[in-house]
């Protein structure tokens, strides 16, 4: 009898106790983009390189490496996966479905033996990590596999504050061997998986 029928109303409306969301991307003014809209451009590039593709991104960015490894597949390419996170992650997310229709995947011994513009190589070590698969490929070699002149390094990724020097390390080892390095500059090749303002707004 204290509270009136308005007030009452108010009280069993659901309410927000707390909103828990994604800041990294809050200062984004542009409407985040979908995964799908990767595949036509990431296609595009390996059909137009002559030598063998190294992609790099997050290991656990699992829709990421799906689409990179349909890519290759769509242009000719045999897949192959270095890096102990990024094979463990797969297989991780085969065994509970999160990959389905995921290409198969060659060991280095047979990818060795097919020419060099058939071949796709996932790395991990898209942040510059020292003992990653791509800083030991900037360097020499890895698992047998060694990069040359007219290869390509993708980064599909984007490079975390703080991570800059070691990446940069890196971008400039392959740059000293001849190989063509592609970064995230030109937003063909990444796409975010954190909500921009627009998204976060929209919520």
């Amino acid at each position: 009898d204290c509270f009136d029928q308005e007030v009452l109303d108010q009280l069993k409306k659901p309410k927000v106790l707390a909103l828990v969301c994604d800041s990294t991307n809050v200062f984004s003014e542009n409407l985040g983009r979908s995964e799908s809209s990767l595949g036509e451009n990431i296609t595009k590039l390996l059909k137009s390189q002559k030598g063998i593709v190294v992609a790099t991104t997050f290991a656990s960015n699992v829709a990421r490496l799906l689409t990179l490894a349909k890519c290759a597949q769509s242009a000719g390419r045999s897949v192959i996966v270095i890096g102990r996170a990024m094979q463990t992650m797969i297989s991780k997310a085969e065994s509970v479905g999160l990959l389905e229709g995921f290409p198969p995947i060659i060991s280095v011994e047979e990818g060795l033996s097919l020419p060099r513009a058939n071949l796709f190589i996932l790395a991990t070590g898209s942040q510059g990590e020292s003992r990653a698969a791509s800083a030991h490929l900037s360097k020499d070699k890895y698992m047998d596999v060694a990069l040359q002149e007219g290869d390509c390094f993708l980064f599909s990724s984007k490079t975390i504050p703080g991570n800059e020097l070691a990446v940069n390390k890196i971008i400039n080892n392959f740059m000293g061997k001849g190989i063509n390095v592609i970064d995230d500059k030109s937003g063909k090749y990444h796409v975010s998986g954190h909500a921009n303002r627009p998204d976060l707004i929209n919520l």
